[in-house]
C-alpha cells in the first residue's frame, strides 16, 4: 500500500472514531502536525504506531494497511504485541473518557436551548405577547373601562362619537410597550388583556381582532367642560362664554409639546397660563369655551394625520371646586397644532376629530 492508500484509510477511520487530528495525536504521543503529514500523504507512522492506531479503530493492522501493501510491518515480537496492547487499552479508555465527555457536552447544549426556548417563549407571553389573542366584543364601548397599573383608563368613543382613524393611528405609534390589564365590560365581567402602552403618554390602546381602541386615564364624558360646568352652576347661559369664569374656572394651561414627546415639557416651546382672574386670561377662557361649544366643520383628517403634534400645545383646564388649589382637578381638553402653512387647529379629545382655529383663539396660544 501507498502512503496515499494509507491516508485515505487512516482518515476513514478517524473520522468513523469521531476523533480530531489532535485528539488522536494526543492518545499516540505525537503532535496533530506528524497526524495531518501521515492523512496528506507526506509521511508513513512507524510500526508500533500502526499497530496502536489499528487497535484504537478496532481493526486489524491489515485493514489499515491492505493485504497486499509491500510496506506490511515487519514481524513484532509477542512481548512487544503484549505491550503495545496494554499501552493500547489505555488509549482505548481515553477514547471512551473523550466520547462520554463530548455526549454529555452535546446533552448540556441541549437541555440549555431547550430551556433558553422556554424562557423566550415565556417573555414573549409575559411580556411582549401578541395582543391579537385579546377577544373583546364590546371594546372601546361606552361603559367599558381598563385598570392598569392603579389607573382607570376610559374609552374616548363616548355618547356615540366615532373614532378618527388617523389619530389612532398616531397615537398607537407611541406606545410600543406590552403589559397585562384589568378590562372591564359593560357588564361588569373582568378579563385579562394585554395593552400597549408608554409611560409618557396618557394613553393606552387595546387590541381586540384587527382594530385598535384608545382609552385615556381622563373620563371625558364627565369632564368636558360643557357638562362639568352646567352640573356644577345653577345659573342658566346659552354658551360657556357667558359663565362667570372667573368663580368657575381656575385657569387654562397651554403645555408645550412635540411629536417625539407626547404630553410633556420641552425646550421649543413655552409653558403658558391664562388665570381667570387677569384680563386677557378671562378673554382667553370665555373665547376657548365659546369655540370649544361651536367649533364649527371638522378638518381634512389627512392634516390630522400629518401635523398633529407638529409646533403643538395640550390644552388643560383647571376647575374651581373649593378655595384650596391643591385640590382643583385638572382636566385636558385637547391639542392646539399648526400645519405646514401655520394654519392653526384645535384637536379635541372628546370626538377625536381636529377643527380649524380663528385669530381669536392663535393669538393667544402663539402669540400671534
Amino acid at each position: 500500500m501507498d502512503r496515499n492508500d494509507l491516508a485515505e484509510k487512516l482518515t476513514a477511520f478517524r473520522h468513523q472514531n469521531g476523533l480530531s487530528q489532535k485528539e488522536l495525536g494526543d492518545m499516540l504521543s505525537v503532535s496533530n502536525k506528524a497526524v495531518s503529514k501521515w492523512e496528506n500523504g507526506e509521511s508513513m507512522p512507524k510500526t508500533s504506531t500502526l499497530i496502536k492506531i489499528a487497535d484504537i479503530m478496532k481493526i486489524d493492522v491489515s485493514e489499515l494497511l491492505g493485504a497486499e501493501s509491500s510496506n506490511a510491518p515487519s514481524t513484532v515480537s509477542e512481548n512487544e504485541v503484549s505491550a503495545l496492547k496494554s499501552e493500547n487499552e489505555a488509549l482505548k479508555s481515553q477514547l471512551s473518557s473523550i466520547n462520554r465527555r463530548k455526549n454529555k457536552i452535546m446533552l448540556s447544549a441541549a437541555s440549555v436551548t431547550i430551556i433558553l426556548i422556554i424562557v423566550c417563549s415565556l417573555l414573549v407571553h409575559f411580556f411582549g405577547g401578541s395582543d391579537s389573542s385579546n377577544k373583546i366584543p364590546d371594546a372601546g364601548s361606552a361603559d367599558t373601562k381598563v385598570v392598569f397599573d392603579s389607573v382607570t383608563f376610559y374609552p374616548l368613543e363616548q355618547n356615540g362619537q366615532g373614532k378618527n382613524e388617523s389619530s389612532y393611528e398616531y397615537y398607537s405609534s407611541l406606545l410600543i410597550d406590552k403589559k397585562y390589564a384589568d378590562y372591564y365590560s359593560r357588564d361588569g365581567k373582568k378579563t385579562r388583556v394585554i395593552v400597549r402602552c408608554n409611560p409618557d403618554s396618557d394613553f393606552i390602546a387595546v387590541k381586540s381582532g384587527k382594530k385598535l381602541y384608545l382609552y385615556s386615564r381622563n373620563d371625558f364624558s364627565q369632564t368636558v367642560p360643557g357638562t362639568a360646568i352646567n352640573e356644577e352652576t345653577t345659573q342658566k347661559a346659552d354658551s360657556l362664554s357667558e359663565l362667570n369664569v372667573k368663580k368657575y374656572i381656575s385657569h387654562i394651561t397651554l403645555l408645550p409639546q412635540s411629536k417625539s414627546n407626547l404630553h410633556k415639557d420641552t425646550l421649543n416651546g413655552e409653558r403658558k397660563i391664562y388665570y381667570s382672574t387677569d384680563r386677557d386670561g378671562e378673554e382667553f377662557i370665555k373665547a376657548m369655551f365659546n369655540f370649544y361649544e361651536n367649533k364649527g366643520e371638522p378638518a381634512d383628517s389627512k392634516i390630522t394625520e400629518v401635523y398633529l403634534g407638529n409646533e403643538a400645545y395640550t390644552v388643560v383646564i383647571t376647575i374651581n371646586t373649593d378655595t384650596t388649589p391643591s385640590n382643583n382637578p385638572d382636566k385636558p381638553m385637547g391639542e392646539f397644532f399648526k400645519d405646514g402653512k401655520g394654519k392653526v387647529y384645535f384637536y379635541s379629545y372628546l370626538d377625536v376629530t381636529s377643527y380649524p382655529v380663528g385669530k381669536e383663539i392663535s393669538k393667544y396660544v402663539y402669540n400671534e
